[in-house]
């Protein structure tokens, strides 16, 4: 019974790691799609990927949007 259990959680820590590192990755590229002039802000995925990372890591979710302002910022200036 216990290895079942631990072999539950085992298994939905990794799949959470590997949603991390989906939403880390689209945010990312997001970014650089903004500072290239490749994509808009509304053509990323960047937002709702950036909302669903808040709950699994705060700390990275903080990192990155402070990133991504800066780089809406920089798209704006360049734009405008």
């Amino acid at each position: 019974m216990f290895y079942s259990k631990q072999l539950r959680y085992t298994s939905h820590n990794k799949h959470t790691n590997e949603m991390e590192r989906k939403y880390i990755r689209l945010i990312e590229a997001g970014i650089r799609g903004l500072n290239q002039g490749t994509k808009s802000p509304s053509e990323t995925k960047a937002p709702m990927c950036l909302n669903l990372l808040k709950p699994i890591n705060e700390p990275m979710y903080e990192e990155l949007l402070g990133k991504w302002a800066l780089a809406v910022d920089t798209y704006k200036r360049k734009k405008s």
